[in-house]
């Protein structure tokens, strides 16, 4: 069995807000926010969610940059998620997949069931109302 192996049968799921620098924790929450408010679809995967970004993009988007940032703290806090990231040519949209073993499923839809993150009509898409 490989390294990787053992680690991907061994995650906990698990957050831990702590982890994410004081010194960075407002400016990761306020990113956050922005990303999860321009979440225009959610789709279900087998092992996790996917969402897609329908915003058109430029050069210098500044979503884009949003969504490194809270993506950069969101692995300290999150660290048994897998995140990927697909930004489609010619200013196209992007999407954001977030996944990972069994459990982590329930684990995203809890957070945004009970949260108010997404807006209505993503919520119903998703089948989380």
């Amino acid at each position: 069995m490989s390294t990787h192996d053992s680690l991907e049968s061994a995650y906990v799921i698990a957050c831990d807000p702590d982890a994410v620098p004081a010194e960075v924790r407002e400016q990761s929450i306020a990113a956050g926010r922005r990303v999860d408010a321009s979440v225009q679809d959610m789709r279900e995967l087998p092992m996790g969610y996917t969402w897609a970004y329908t915003v058109t993009l430029a050069p210098d988007s500044v979503l884009v940059r949003t969504l490194a940032n809270y993506l950069a703290s969101e692995r300290l806090c999150c660290p048994f998620l897998h995140f990927t990231v697909d930004i489609e040519a010619n200013g196209g949209p992007f999407r954001l997949q977030l996944t990972r073993g069994p459990g982590v499923k329930d684990d995203i839809r809890s957070v945004f069931a009970t949260s108010d993150l997404l807006n209505e009509g993503v919520m119903r898409t998703a089948g989380l109302q």
